[in-house]
């Protein structure tokens, strides 16, 4: 199930897969969080920003163990449900898994951000 969760909830999802992003950086403080949550357990993440008219995603996470089991599929369409709204997001170069995910959403590669991810570039995707 697809649960609004608050600040906080979740964190040790992106902790363990972003440490140096999310531990390491005061700044990161995030307005949203949807979690997937089946048996009590929190499988996967969604943390973005609802701002005016769009959306900007900056997180979507699923734990390892319950990959490929469409968990982020579940939380984009959640998401594209509620807020029927323009959504950008950026991904790495080499995630083809994700790549293909956000095109079967509708999303399309609107530019190159090089070296976004230290030595990775990032695609940015929009969704209209």
């Amino acid at each position: 199930m697809v649960y609004e969760i608050s600040n906080g909830l979740g964190l040790e999802l992106l902790e363990k897969y972003f440490s140096n992003e999310i531990v390491d950086n005061p700044f990161n403080i995030y307005s949203h969080t949807i979690a997937y949550v089946n048996d009590n357990i929190i499988k996967g993440i969604v943390v973005y920003d609802y701002i005016v008219d769009r959306m900007e995603i900056d997180y979507i996470v699923v734990d390892e163990k319950y990959r490929n089991n469409g968990i982020a599929s579940n939380l984009l369409s959640y998401l594209i449900e509620k807020y029927n709204c323009s959504i950008s997001l950026e991904v790495k170069s080499n995630n083809e898994a994700a790549i293909k995910l956000y095109e079967k959403y509708g999303f399309y590669k609107a530019a190159i951000r090089k070296k976004y991810y230290g030595n990775i570039d990032a695609i940015l995707m929009i969704r209209e």
